[in-house]
């Protein structure tokens, strides 16, 4: 048991000290007064043997991790300062406080809580917002495009995922757009063999994201050389199912 600092009696329990904060303050079991350990005394470098202990072996881990990046050097850094700022609050001096202060230290602790739930509600919301999903990604699609007209099949499916990935962001952006249905064109004209292929062996999200971003410059061209796989045995049903449109107006 810990001294309480308002009857100088040891009526205070050791985890009792640990926990207490001034909206959480400990009680003592003989006068029931209020104390607590000010939060400065919770970082290991407000009381001399903790703070130079501290100091010393997180300077000498890190000073190591420097010359040998090994992560036990990272974890034995974390660790030797947790190890102070626990060592520190045990030798640190309680401090009382009365109900009415620790009742205003809960309150406005509640009040802090509720500001940081707002600010990390705002910063989630920016991550996620139009302006973070509509990027311009023009370079990076014109350079798939490009590595996809070698016709290798790994590169038209990097191709198709740019696709699919500009089709789930929430706001759609017109380079982009542009920029894939010119690739996505390219890279049919040039293979159309190899692109129905790979296409055949996406899922019914990826072929409507590819089926989305086609046929806006090269519409004929493309319309046409459609109209040779409308009968293939391996590609109609695809064929039919992503690009009916096309060959509709062919035929009206």
């Amino acid at each position: 048991m810990l001294i309480c600092p308002a009857c100088n009696r040891r009526g205070i329990g050791l985890l009792d000290k640990f926990w207490s904060g001034s909206d959480t303050p400990c009680r003592c079991r003989h006068c029931g007064g209020l104390s607590y350990i000010h939060s400065k005394h919770r970082y290991g470098l407000q009381s001399g043997w903790p703070a130079a202990v501290n100091v010393l072996a997180v300077t000498a881990l890190l000073l190591g991790y420097y010359y040998n990046p090994h992560p036990a050097f990272l974890g034995a850094a974390v660790f030797s300062w947790i190890a102070c700022a626990v060592w520190e609050v045990c030798i640190a001096p309680l401090q009382q406080i009365t109900e009415a202060e620790a009742a205003h230290s809960n309150r406005f602790g509640y009040l802090t809580v509720i500001f940081v739930m707002i600010i990390a509600g705002a910063f989630a919301h920016c991550d996620g917002s139009p302006a973070a999903t509509a990027s311009d990604d023009s370079d990076a699609i014109y350079a798939a495009g490009e590595r996809a007209s070698s016709c290798e099949a790994d590169a038209i499916a990097a191709l198709f995922g740019l696709s699919l990935k500009e089709s789930r962001a929430s706001t759609h952006n017109a380079t982009n757009a542009e920029a894939l249905s010119g690739a996505n064109e390219q890279v049919f004209l040039s293979c159309p063999n190899e692109f129905l292929k790979v296409l055949s062996q996406h899922d019914h999200q990826a072929q409507s994201a590819v089926a989305y971003y086609f046929a806006i410059f090269e519409t004929e061209r493309v319309r046409s050389l459609l109209g040779q796989f409308a009968s293939h045995p391996d590609y109609a049903a695809l064929v039919e199912r992503n690009f009916a449109h096309l060959l509709d107006t062919a035929t009206n």
